[in-house]
């Protein structure tokens, strides 16, 4: 048996951090991390209910299960490359992303791609692998 690879050493404080800053949310990693000791970068995912999702990012004010919906759509079309013009969901969304990519990267040495996604989407990638690496209960 090898040992862990140094980047998932220098980040299980920060990962539980990271679960509680969103609520106890799940965080996993996925993508080449899981199947490489030495991965191009570090892939982590923090998935969030839809509702949480759209009152982190998107404009104040009481969200209906059908406009959580549409808000989810929008970012949903925007991540997978839609042409819609990016909306202030998607550019909050993106700024919470970068910063935490950044802090994240000069911690691990490692490029680190971090996101928050939307619990609906992330039910979609049933045949994506991804393993579990911090929860907070709530």
């Amino acid at each position: 048996m090898s040992d862990a690879p140094l980047w998932r050493l220098l980040l299980p404080t920060h990962w539980l951090a990271l679960s509680a800053l969103y609520f106890g949310c799940p965080l996993y990693i996925v993508g080449g991390a899981l199947r490489s000791d030495d991965p191009r970068d570090v892939d982590l995912v923090l998935v969030m209910p839809d509702d949480l999702f759209v009152a982190c990012y998107a404009d104040g004010g009481a969200h209906s299960p059908t406009l959580t919906a549409k808000h989810v759509a929008e970012w949903l079309d925007l991540y997978c490359g839609g042409p819609r013009a990016a909306t202030r969901l998607w550019e909050r969304w993106a700024v919470d992303c970068a910063k935490h990519n950044r802090t994240l990267t000069l911690i691990a040495h490692r490029r680190v791609d971090f996101k928050t996604q939307p619990a609906s989407y992330a039910a979609t990638l049933t045949g994506h692998p991804r393993e579990l690496l911090a929860q907070v209960a709530p």
